[in-house]
């Protein structure tokens, strides 16, 4: 994983994200789509209800420099 460029918040932000994208999406309420589709705004609001401080510029970053993410994104398309 190549978060180096992250800090110690969103180092932890990429690991949940990464979590619920590919194992449990229902630990947050989000559903994927029959076409794996996920909304990114719906995503941020669940993230957030469980308490971590994130926003489109972190999910942005996480995203950038997780490699493990972003293949998780190939997979599972994230809409606007």
């Amino acid at each position: 994983m190549s978060d180096n460029k992250l800090n110690k918040e969103e180092v932890k932000i990429s690991k949940f994200v990464s979590m619920v994208l590919r194992h449990k999406p229902e630990y947050i309420g989000i559903k994927l789509s029959k076409d794996v589709w996920a909304n990114v705004h719906e995503l941020i609001e669940k993230i957030k209800s469980k308490g971590k401080n994130i926003d489109k510029d972190i999910l942005e970053r996480v995203v950038l420099y997780n490699e493990m993410i972003r293949r998780d994104l190939v997979l599972i398309k994230i809409i606007l």
